[in-house]
């Protein structure tokens, strides 16, 4: 038996931002990151001339998690 997984979806202003989920690159922003395993997920964005995002998710299996984070301009 697979264990179902759950969906991410991470949005950023500014769009554009590079997606980490525990240590792992996903991407950029906007963008649903798939697959995840029920619980807590470690999360960072960052981007070029703004501070970085750290911070933790808790993703739900078969349900639509979604995050919208906004960068502070260093």
């Amino acid at each position: 038996l697979v264990p179902s997984l759950g969906n991410l979806f991470v949005g950023s202003e500014p769009l554009g931002s590079n997606i980490y989920v525990d240590g792992e690159y996903k991407g950029i922003t906007p963008k649903i990151v798939s697959e995840l395993s029920g619980g807590p997920h470690s999360l960072k964005l960052t981007k070029e001339y703004y501070n970085d995002y750290f911070g933790t998710v808790y993703v739900k299996r078969l349900y639509p998690n979604s995050i919208y984070l906004k960068l502070e301009r260093k």
